[in-house]
This record gives structure tokens, sequence and C-alpha cells, in this order.
């Protein structure tokens, strides 16, 4: 069953496809580019292990 919700998150019209698209994007826009500064990255690395760990949470609590 976690497969399943690996393979919908590759799909562009399912809503955690959508989830994690939109979670990259907000990422992407924050702590990448010309104006990042390095000392955002120890932030930045946290927030995402923050998301990750609330995604998979998710997933989880869907899964049974």
């Amino acid at each position: 069953m976690l497969h399943a919700f690996l393979q919908a998150s590759d799909c562009e019209l399912h809503p955690l496809g959508l989830l994690l698209r939109n979670l990259v994007d907000v990422f992407r826009t924050s702590y990448s580019g010309t104006g990042t500064h390095p000392r955002l990255l120890l932030h930045a690395r946290k927030e995402l292990q923050s998301i990750t760990h609330r995604y998979y949470d998710m997933i989880r609590l869907v899964n049974n």
C-alpha cells in the first residue's frame, strides 16, 4: 500500500503528488537562487527534515 502512495506522488493529478510538488516549489523559491544566504542552509535542512517527517507520518496515517 505504501508503494501505491509513493506512486501517487509521481502523478500530476493526484492530491499527494500536487502537495509534494507544491512543497518542493515553495522550498526551492525560499532557499535557492542568487538572493539566498549561506546561513539559511541549516534552517533549510531542518525545514526539509520536518516536511519529510510530516509527509511520511501523513502517509502512514492514511495507510492504517
